[in-house]
């Protein structure tokens, strides 16, 4: 999500019922690979209580996979913890003011450096922290923070860690614990009522995401994997990107625009060309910036893109481009995704 796009539609909210320990687990289940491998223990912390909330559970995700990724960046040893506290519920009805905190045990920043954070344009003293490869970073999560009636604030100290809170106001309940029956309670009727019918597997596509930033990767996949599109490669410069598909057959490939080594209009034109020369079927290639101006997509479509769409886009047209695709198993010229419904 871009800050030109939250300040043109402030009250642009997806509004949804959920419970937001299940937000923080699916950030805990996309970043835990990105933090074993750097030795880091990822935590979570939860009260007792279970809730649902009213509020916007994609933008929730997005502040909290910035922070999270951020945190895991710039820690090189030691731990990483979300914590949710535990609220004050009074009254359904009632506006409840959740709080976060994302808390890691990295190098930390003087006050300095704290002041700076939350600027446009402007980059931590400590080795770029405000930059999270989604546009303005902590900016954004400022923005988003604020859409959501919260307010958001760092403590840290050089040599100490630091711990991000943000808070979002939300009607919020308390729902029911889960209850258990016994086995000797259970009627006949009840013994022999029949399982509900599984939630259909799609057609599995074999799709290739690339891009240069790891939590703008993250949450592609974990959208898709939410979807059940598990057969996923990444790569994370076009040329990877290029080397992939003289390796491998893929139905989709999502391409950033702007990456090191060798960019997504590069990269097309050279897939195009192999796939002239060997005579193959061309794949699908989604062009993927945060630059919405028509030169853009205009150059993406020209170097031999299917299509190109700007952050955020519609994860409702996404799926359903993807469905069509996987019921052909086709591969259609151009495709027209709407990206008036901000999903990512």
């Amino acid at each position: 999500m871009t800050l030109s796009k939250l300040e043109n539609n402030p009250d642009a909210l997806e509004i949804s019922h959920f419970n937001p320990k299940d937000i923080v687990r699916e950030i805990r289940n996309v970043l835990k690979l990105q933090a074993s491998q750097k030795n880091i223990v990822l935590n979570i912390e939860f009260p007792d209580k279970e809730i649902e909330i009213i509020s916007d559970a994609t933008r929730l995700r997005e502040i909290l996979i910035n922070l999270v990724g951020n945190a895991i960046k710039f820690t090189s040893q030691g731990s990483v913890t979300v914590k949710l506290y535990n609220p004050n519920i009074e009254h359904p009805e009632q506006i409840t003011t959740l709080h976060f905190t994302v808390a890691d045990t990295g190098k930390g920043m003087d006050a300095e450096e704290m002041k700076l954070l939350f600027h446009r344009f402007t980059q931590s003293l400590s080795q770029d922290r405000n930059s999270t490869g989604f546009g303005l970073g902590l900016a954004i999560c400022k923005e988003m923070v604020l859409s959501l009636g919260g307010k958001i604030w760092v403590e840290s100290k050089k040599g100490q860690g630091s711990q991000f809170h943000f808070t979002i106001d939300a009607q919020a309940k308390l729902l029911p614990k889960p209850s258990f029956i016994s086995q000797k309670s259970l009627s006949v009727e009840q013994i022999n009522l029949k399982p509900p019918p599984p939630s259909p597997t799609p057609i599995q596509l074999n799709i290739l995401v690339v891009d240069d930033n790891a939590m703008a990767r993250n949450v592609l996949m974990m959208s898709l994997k939410q979807k059940g599109y598990h057969q996923c490669e990444i790569a994370t410069t076009g040329l990877e990107a290029v080397n992939w598909f003289k390796q491998k057959s893929f139905d989709i490939i999502f391409m950033d625009m702007k990456m090191p080594v060798m960019g997504g209009i590069e990269a097309t034109e050279i897939i195009r060309k192999i796939e002239r020369e060997k005579n193959i079927l061309p794949v699908v290639i989604i062009g993927i910036s945060a630059d919405a101006r028509d030169i853009h997509a205009a150059n993406a479509i020209k170097s031999g893109m299917n299509d190109y769409f700007t952050k955020p886009y519609s994860k409702e047209k996404l799926f359903e481009k993807m469905d069509q695709l996987a019921q052909s198993k086709q591969k259609p010229l151009n495709l027209n995704w709407s990206t008036a419904s901000p999903e990512f």
